[in-house]
């Protein structure tokens, strides 16, 4: 496996991970291998968003961005977002499932940018 390979790896494997209060909030917390200032270039950029959000094979036909929580922690960029409410628990989930793919895409951009 290469370097670049593991890097991806490990990165997608870290502290991703969604919450909710009955189902009715989502938090997602992830750590990139990026600086801050890639990580917010990526998230505020329309033309590198739309490389990266939504889940696996979602299109972004246009863009318009609000903005994230992000702070650096030990040399890594620590995001957190917050989402609510959801009028379910399938509602919820499907969202906490397509929200971490759009972050694991957004992880693979960085790695490929940093």
């Amino acid at each position: 496996m290469s370097a670049r390979s593991d890097a991806m790896n490990e990165s997608t494997q870290n502290a991703t991970h969604a919450t909710g209060a009955a189902g009715h909030e989502l938090l997602i917390e992830r750590s990139f291998d990026a600086p801050c200032s890639l990580v917010f270039e990526v998230w505020s950029r329309p033309e590198h968003i739309a490389q990266w959000w939504g889940p696996k094979d979602f299109t972004v036909p246009m863009c318009q961005m609000d903005f994230v929580n992000l702070t650096e922690r030990d040399g890594r960029t620590h995001l957190s977002f917050h989402q609510a409410p959801f009028q379910s628990i399938g509602e919820h989930d499907g969202h906490g499932v397509g929200w971490n793919q759009a972050f694991d895409r957004l992880d693979a951009l960085l790695l490929r940018l940093h």
